[in-house]
């Protein structure tokens, strides 16, 4: 088992993209003026989304770690048999062989558990910041006599104005509310960050903490 690739950044909102362009599709047909937000850029540049990835990063390494303990076992375990195979009597051979079986399917359970265990955590924290999100989203909606708002992230935008680019407001009045970064209230575009693996390159998940 190779050791388990770190850091893809964020996201898995409430909708997949797929169902996304389904449901907004035919609205889209019929709809007024129309926006979008880029959540996953938004994330970054918020400090509740940097300190969940802080936190879940830390997670994710004592994840780690017990994960390379057991595997470490494992490869001694096999060190041990493969350089004494030849002088093994045949119970205790089966017995060594057993006993790499079972760790490894331990390796095994551990890696989908703490997998698991560390997508629910990202969820919980994505659905959180979300939360507080929409209100803010909503006043936006508003304020510019928008029809709806769509998320980049996950709705099949793939040209549009800059002038319908409402993320760097968001970022604004959530930096405002909630503690953060408020000098983007006064710049006229966000800063240029790295770009994020698409989904045809991974699954991704809402803070990018993938095993």
């Amino acid at each position: 088992m190779t050791k388990l690739s770190f850091f893809s950044w964020l996201h898995r909102l409430v909708f997949s993209g797929v169902l996304m362009s389904l449901l907004f599709a035919p609205l889209a047909a019929h709809a007024g003026k129309l926006g979008y937000v880029d959540i996953k850029k938004a994330l970054l540049l918020i400090k509740d989304g940097t300190d969940a990835k802080e936190r879940l990063k830390q997670m994710k390494e004592r994840y780690q770690q017990q994960l390379n303990e057991l595997q470490q076992r494992l490869k001694e375990k096999k060190a041990y048999y493969d350089l004494n195979r030849g002088k093994l009597k045949k119970a205790e051979k089966k017995k060594l062989q057993s006993d790499m079986q079972r760790m490894l399917f331990q390796l095994q359970q551990a890696y989908a558990g703490l997998t698991k265990r560390l997508m629910q955590l990202e969820a919980k924290e994505t659905d959180r910041i979300l939360k507080k999100m929409i209100p803010l989203l909503e006043k936006i909606r508003a304020k510019h006599k928008l029809d709806m708002i769509l998320d980049r992230s996950s709705a099949s935008i793939l040209v549009a104005k800059k002038d319908v680019d409402y993320t760097r407001h968001l970022v604004c009045r959530y930096n405002r509310k909630h503690g953060g970064d408020t000098s983007y209230c006064k710049k006229k575009s966000l800063p240029k960050l790295p770009d994020t693996p698409s989904s045809t390159d991974k699954a991704e998940d809402p803070l990018g903490l993938d095993f």
